[in-house]
């Protein structure tokens, strides 16, 4: 779609949940590592706060989801009463979800220091970014993709002709 809105938002912190101590895992993010060193980004990663995140937006219509900036103070009352949380939470999420829009409109524009980032690496070859290790290279194996179109018709024919002689 090319709009980052809060569902996307949600399903990224639900993600970074599953992965294990969130923190741990944004400081290794280029670009990410000082939205996760942030007071309000680290207080979001700590316990139940992602049920409470979860909660705040789940408590949203649709269109204010995709839309945030429809969301005047009536509607940020409505979300927090729904959600069992403060207004001043929810506030501090719309002020997260913004900085990390503006972060991610940053990357996909080629503009901030992600996306430098890989614009050298790619610019080198794949060689590394001056001041970091090389990357050893990930050797390439014969075959192990899955079959599909004529190969794939012709294996399942053979199989099926290997079958029928049992």
């Amino acid at each position: 779609q090319g709009k980052f809105d809060l569902e996307d938002f949600l399903n990224a912190m639900r993600q970074l949940k599953r992965m294990g101590p969130l923190r741990q895992v944004m400081e290794m993010m280029p670009g990410f590592n000082k939205l996760a060193a942030m007071p309000e980004m680290e207080e979001a990663l700590v316990g139940d706060q992602l049920k409470h995140i979860e909660a705040m937006i789940l408590s949203m219509t649709k269109e204010e989801r995709s839309k945030p900036d429809i969301i005047n103070g009536s509607r940020r009352k409505r979300i927090a009463r729904g959600s069992g949380t403060s207004v001043e939470a929810l506030n501090q999420l719309l002020k997260q979800f913004n900085e990390m829009s503006s972060a991610i409109r940053q990357f996909s524009s080629g503009k901030g220091p992600l996306a430098q980032m890989m614009r050298q690496y790619a610019s080198t070859g794949g060689e590394g970014i001056q001041g970091m290790p090389a990357m050893p290279a990930i050797p390439r194996t014969a075959g192990g993709g899955k079959k599909t179109g004529k190969a794939a018709r012709k294996e399942k024919r053979k199989q099926k002709a290997r079958s029928g002689r049992r």
